[in-house]
């Protein structure tokens, strides 16, 4: 005999559906595995944000993974919440399609737009504010059995009556009926209870991100607020449902379309490997050759004598690490970008790691000889990453939009667009959402908000304790404080609250994108995927950080006016190192120089006194929080100066430490 407890959880909401969850993907994963659960499904509202974390966080702990979206039906009889699962890549593909359509549409759908997008989705019935409960309720039984009828034909033999427990009133009794109704419909119930976090404990700050998204105080009675934490993970028995005599939820047949749904609808997505769009190769080679060729005739360009010889033997190491992990593609593409810029006259550089390789001094991405300035490659990649390298190009800022409008015309409205950026809640934000729930005045919030100053401003909300004295300067004795504390305290560390184009991130796809994630424009009319950068590397795709820069701006119009003026056309690559320019960096006159005129950075000018690329490179890597809080900085001024002697831990070090 099947023991009756629920396995499967087919009906999730985390944080991603922004004020309607309070957990994140991974935070629900591991409930479900603690109480038993085997699968578990993520039906965000409107979004797939948390595809990557779930599948990632399930395949850790053990548990299988569905994907889904829960989409708003706009009928004649109202707007109600459907959730929708896909039974494959491809109905994650029109899951997508209907998200996007939905944001385009201020967040609703129609039953002709489902009717069109309908290939390879399961859908529910909907839970509590689904159009079974809110039409039933209203008694309005005719209206609903409509819409039901309507639903089958859109969702032949994938159409499923949802059963949910919250322990409201009529909870057990609305079961019941359900179940029934679908027995004369002909339709299989499922068990589905619908989750919005994980623990019980979480009912307060998910009633707080609801008052929030609804602009209500706690205070303030509405009908669409938690009435108790009946939607939290349940335990897989609903001991509390099940004491008050049997549930519809746990009836050996529901659970038997409970467990065959969630078969119908597992599948594997995450890829096992990086798919960059087709470069751009002459029709007699191959992408290897190509890039071969284009390598070495820079080669025997830019080296002569022994240099040649030390870099070819470097050319060919990385040659043979870009072959062995498959992204001969991904080094084409950005030279194909940098050699658009190029061509049009436009100003433009890799920079950070990407300067350690040879491969993209050569093909003209980076400008620094790795060479000449020793610089380590496998800072940059190496044979045991996966994972593409950063690849940071900065990009005249006047002209920034240029590039980008080539890049999409290159390789197609289709396949090209930003990632974006989870915003996350640090302490002053956390506080005005939470404090607005809370009925706390505006002129307080901001009082409080900048009373957490450079200190605490960088603090996560479940760090609130830390900054305890800015709540007690501003909010005193006053008994919302330790609420206000409570739920911040109660948030994981990065609790997402919505999601924002990247500076600079261009996604690349071999396919369109729309295979991958839900597109949308952004307010500024930008493509934009629903994936940060590291959710779309996991999901097999590229990017390419493609950075305005104001400085490249400038020295882009000097060169102009110095041709203007000289007719001399000035190459910036390799530009002469002369004395006068380190003299003045030496005595701290470096205002309008990019990166080194800040007055830290001019401080350490002075004291450092750079002479060459190398000391420059340095004192600019000492300006950061690692070296500032380790105490790093000064020993290393001293040191660099003669002024204190140098000291290794153990001889055989000082090859590898004695640069820095």
């Amino acid at each position: 005999m099947m023991d009756r407890k629920l396995r499967h959880l087919l009906n999730t909401h985390s944080f991603f559906s922004f004020g309607g969850g309070a957990s994140s993907p991974s935070r629900l994963v591991e409930r479900a595995k603690e109480l038993g659960y085997e699968h578990l499904a993520l039906t965000d509202t409107n979004g797939v944000y948390g595809a990557v974390e779930l599948h990632e966080s399930t395949k850790r702990h053990g548990l299988k993974a569905s994907i889904g979206a829960t989409v708003h039906l706009d009928t004649d009889f109202g707007t109600f919440s459907l959730p929708l699962l896909a039974a494959n890549r491809n109905g994650y593909r029109v899951l997508n399609e209907l998200c996007s359509i939905a944001h385009e549409r201020g967040g609703t759908v129609t039953l002709p737009i489902l009717e069109a997008h309908a290939g390879d989705i399961h859908a529910l019935t909907g839970g509590r504010n689904g159009f079974l409960a809110q039409l039933l309720g209203a008694r309005k039984h005719k209206q609903a059995r409509a819409l039901l009828d309507d639903l089958k034909g859109v969702f032949p033999q994938r159409l499923w009556v949802q059963l949910f427990f919250d322990n409201y009133p009529g909870d057990r009794r609305r079961a019941r009926y359900l179940r029934r109704l679908s027995r004369e419909e002909r339709l299989p119930a499922v068990a589905a209870p619908e989750v919005r976090y994980a623990t019980t404990d979480l009912m307060p700050l998910y009633d707080a991100l609801v008052c929030a998204r609804l602009g209500l105080s706690t205070h303030t009675p509405e009908r669409t607020r938690p009435q108790n934490d009946g939607q939290a993970i349940p335990d897989p028995y609903l001991t509390l449902a099940s004491s008050l005599g049997e549930v519809a939820l746990l009836l050996p047949d529901v659970l038997e379309n409970t467990e065959a749904l969630a078969e119908t609808t597992t599948f594997e997505l995450l890829p096992d490997r990086l798919y960059p769009p087709k470069a751009t190769v002459p029709r007699d080679l191959t992408a290897e050759a190509y890039l071969e060729q284009r390598c070495y005739q820079a080669l025997l360009d830019r080296y002569r004598g022994t240099a040649l010889a030390e870099a070819r033997e470097r050319l060919e190491h990385e040659l043979s690490v870009v072959r062995s992990v498959g992204f001969t593609e991904f080094f084409l593409i950005a030279a194909e970008i940098t050699d658009y810029c190029r061509s049009r006259g436009i100003l433009a550089s890799g920079r950070g790691s990407a300067a350690a390789s040879i491969l993209c001094y050569l093909l003209g991405i980076t400008q620094a000889d790795p060479v000449e300035h020793d610089l380590l490659f496998e800072r940059f990649l190496h044979g045991g990453r996966r994972s593409p390298p950063d690849i940071d190009i900065d990009i005249s800022s006047s002209r920034r939009n240029e590039v980008l409008t080539w890049v999409e015309e290159r390789f197609g409205p289709q396949a090209e667009a930003m990632v974006c950026n989870r915003i996350t809640y640090y302490l002053p934000l956390a506080v005005q959402d939470l404090g607005r729930a809370l009925g706390i005045p505006p002129e307080v919030r901001n009082h409080l908000s900048k009373a957490l100053g450079r200190q605490h401003r960088h603090r996560r909300p479940h760090q609130a304790l830390e900054a305890l004295e800015a709540f007690d300067e501003v909010l005193g004795d006053a008994p919302v404080k330790d609420t206000l504390i409570r739920l911040l305290r109660s948030m994981e560390p990065k609790f997402v609250r919505h999601i924002a184009p990247h500076s600079g991130g261009v996604i690349l796809s071999r396919e369109p994108l729309i295979h991958y994630s839900p597109v949308e424009r952004s307010s500024g009319g930008i493509r934009l995927i629903k994936f940060d950068k590291d959710d779309a590397e996991a999901l097999g795709l590229i990017k390419l950080d493609l950075l305005g820069l104001r400085m490249l701006g400038a020295i882009e119009r000097t060169r102009e006016e110095v041709y203007r003026t000289e007719k001399i056309w000035l190459e910036v690559r390799d530009p002469p190192l002369e004395d006068q320019v380190w003299r003045s960096l030496q005595e701290g006159d470096t205002m309008g120089l990019f990166q080194i005129e800040s007055p830290a950075q001019v401080r350490m000018s002075v004291g450092l006194r750079p002479e060459n690329l190398t000391d420059l490179a340095h004192q600019i890597a000492l300006v950061r929080p690692g070296p500032i809080q380790s105490q790093a900085v000064h020993p290393y001024v001293r040191r660099r100066r003669g002024l204190e002697a140098v000291r290794y831990l153990h001889e055989s070090l000082e090859p590898i430490l004695q640069k820095t």
